[in-house]
């Protein structure tokens, strides 16, 4: 910037500021910058033993959603959970064995057998 002030005048007085324009090579050089290329995609590598095979779903009950009690395959007994049915989607297995519990257990909640709610 370019100041202009008028010795004339009062040390009081504020100085005119006249902004010079910037060199191309200057005005280049800060469009050039601001342009960040793309982050690299995130691989996630886990490792096989984070893997989650259903063993047997063991009971179906329904409770606000449906919910699957689970026998997790390489996990002992005491390791085995009741999960709702939305959160067992990437786990191995899952489909096999809920069509094994509802074949041996038809009148268990199921996919297939969802009860509907009473209309008042």
């Amino acid at each position: 910037m370019t100041c202009i002030s008028d010795p004339a005048t009062s040390i009081f007085t504020t100085a005119q500021c006249v902004p010079r324009p910037l060199p191309k090579e200057i005005l280049q050089a800060k469009s050039q910058n601001r342009q960040q290329p793309p982050p690299p995609p995130i691989i996630l590598n886990f490792p096989e033993d984070l893997l989650f095979i259903v063993k047997e779903v063991l009971d179906s009950r329904y409770c606000r959603n449906q919910l699957q009690f689970i026998d997790w395959q390489g996990y002992p007994v005491s390791d085995r959970t009741l999960e709702p049915a939305r959160t067992l989607g990437a786990t191995g297995g899952l489909d096999r064995e809920i069509e094994r519990f509802q074949a041996k257990y038809p009148d268990k909640p199921g996919p297939a057998n969802r009860r509907s709610r009473r209309s008042v």
